[in-house]
């Protein structure tokens, strides 16, 4: 059901804690050229590790990569900034420009 008549239908898609190879070669073409075409996409949890095996997804769209869970350490401290260049989003509608997330 990952094609393109069926992303046509959509605006977003969302993987939630989805982690491993989960679309053929074929599908990620389609899913790349989807989002290069302005299609929106939201991870979740390990839709955002690096068990994809997809230099594209990492590079081009989490531009991250994992290192390690924080089990057994204390946890990190982070200042998340939205990008005010951006059209706003009904997503960020009520967030600050700027807040520490240790608060």
């Amino acid at each position: 059901m990952f094609n393109e008549n069926q992303l046509a239908l959509i605006q977003v898609v969302i993987w939630n804690n989805t982690s491993g190879k989960v679309l053929t070669d074929d599908q990620r073409i389609i899913f790349e050229n989807w989002i290069e075409s302005g299609g929106g996409f939201i991870c979740i949890h390990a839709a955002g590790d690096d068990s994809h095996q997809w230099a594209w997804y990492e590079n081009e769209v989490l531009q991250a990569h994992f290192s390690y869970h924080n089990i057994g350490r204390s946890l990190d401290t982070a200042i998340l900034y939205l990008d005010m260049d951006a059209e706003k989003h009904q997503l960020s509608n009520g967030l600050m420009d700027t807040f520490d997330l240790a608060d």
